[in-house]
C-alpha cells in the first residue's frame, strides 16, 4: 500500500516538472492569439496615420486640382484684371459723365455720333499729367482715350485730358467768313454756340482732296476743323469742308438707325467709315416700308445748307 502510494507521488511531480519545463521555454514576448501584430518599423510613412497630437497643413486643393495658383484678388470684393485685348486710341469731346453708371459719352472728333464707354477703378484718369478723379472730367473737355473692349461694353483703360490752351477739334456750320479780319465764325454742333477762328497764313483748307482758299469758305458749309491757340484768340490750323449747299452726295452702306415717324435714317458710308443722318421727306411710303436697320442700301442726296435730303434710295440685291 505504502509503494503505490509513492509511486503515485513521484509519477505527479515529473508530470509537474515537464508542464513547467514547456512554459518556461516560450517567448516571454509573444503576444496572446487573439492581439493584432506590432507594426514594423519601416512601415511607408505616406501611409502611415498621423501620431494623435500632430496637426498636418492642409493641401492647396484649388492649385492641385487646376495646376494654378490662386488669384491675388478676392472676387467678392475686387474687379478682376482686365483682359489682355488690343487697346485702340479714340479722341473727341465729352458730352456727359455719369458718375453713378460709370459712364462717359463723347462725341469723336469728326462725327456727329456719340460714343459711351464704360469706366471704373481700374481706369487711369489724367489732366494736365495729374492722376484725378473721374469727376474731375467734365461735358465739353476734349480727350484722348484708350478703349479696349471688355465683353460686350468699351471699356475706357485711360483717359487723357487736354490741356487748355493746347487747342483741339471742332465740327459745325460755317456763319460767316469775314475777309478784312480773317475771321471764321462757326456754329459748334455739340454746344450750338457761334465759335469763332482766326486763319492765318499757314492755315490749309480742303475739300476733299482739292486744297481751297479762304475765298471758298462758303456761309452754310460744313467743316471739320483743328486749332491751336494764342493769347485770346483760336487759330485754325486745318479745316476740312464736308458739305456745301446745294452740293450733291452718294451714301452707300448699311442703315444703322431709322425713325420713320420724323422720315429721317442713318447710314454708315463705306467710303469714309461716317456716319450720315438723311431725311427721306422726297421718298415714297412704298419704298420706306422696306427699309430696316441692318440692310444695305445706295442713296442719293442733296445738301440744302441744314440737312442731306434723299431724292432716291436703291435697296441692295439681298
Amino acid at each position: 500500500m505504502r509503494t503505490s502510494l509513492a509511486l503515485m507521488g513521484l509519477l505527479a511531480l515529473t508530470v509537474a516538472g515537464n508542464a513547467q519545463t514547456q512554459f518556461s521555454t516560450s517567448p516571454s514576448n509573444m503576444p496572446p492569439s487573439n492581439a493584432a501584430p506590432a507594426s514594423p518599423a519601416t512601415s511607408n510613412p505616406l501611409t502611415a496615420a498621423p501620431t494623435a497630437g500632430t496637426v498636418t497643413a492642409p493641401a492647396n486643393s484649388t492649385a492641385a486640382a487646376t495646376g494654378k495658383e490662386a488669384p491675388g484678388y478676392d472676387p467678392l470684393l475686387d474687379l478682376p484684371p482686365l483682359p489682355h485685348n488690343k487697346v485702340a486710341l479714340t479722341s473727341g469731346t465729352v458730352t456727359k459723365v455719369d458718375a453713378v453708371l460709370n459712364r462717359i459719352t463723347i462725341r469723336p472728333f469728326g462725327s456727329k455720333q456719340q460714343m459711351h464707354l464704360s469706366f471704373d477703378t481700374r481706369s487711369h484718369i489724367y489732366r494736365n499729367g495729374t492722376l484725378v478723379a473721374p469727376h474731375d472730367v467734365r461735358t465739353g473737355d476734349r480727350v484722348d482715350i484708350d478703349t479696349m473692349l471688355d465683353g460686350t461694353h468699351i471699356f475706357a483703360k485711360t483717359i487723357h485730358v487736354r490741356e487748355a490752351g493746347l487747342g483741339g477739334y471742332a465740327h459745325g456750320q460755317i456763319l460767316n467768313y469775314y475777309a478784312a479780319a480773317s475771321s471764321l465764325s462757326v456754329r459748334d454742333d455739340l454746344t450750338d454756340q457761334e465759335v469763332h477762328f482766326r486763319l492765318s497764313p499757314q492755315t490749309v483748307i480742303r475739300n476733299g482732296n482739292e486744297v481751297r482758299t479762304a475765298a471758298d469758305l462758303k456761309t452754310g458749309a460744313l467743316v471739320s476743323l483743328d486749332f491751336g491757340t494764342e493769347p485770346g484768340v483760336s487759330v485754325a490750323r486745318n479745316i476740312s469742308v464736308l458739305a456745301e449747299p446745294g452740293a450733291a452726295f452718294t451714301f452707300s452702306g448699311k442703315i444703322t438707325f431709322l425713325d420713320l415717324s420724323r422720315k429721317v435714317i442713318a447710314v454708315n458710308n463705306q467710303s469714309d467709315g461716317r456716319t450720315y443722318e438723311i431725311y427721306l421727306a422726297a421718298i415714297g411710303r412704298d419704298v420706306i416700308q422696306d427699309l430696316h436697320e441692318g440692310k444695305d442700301v445706295t442713296i442719293s442726296a442733296i445738301f440744302d445748307g441744314k440737312q442731306y435730303s434723299a431724292n432716291s434710295v436703291t435697296l441692295a440685291q439681298q
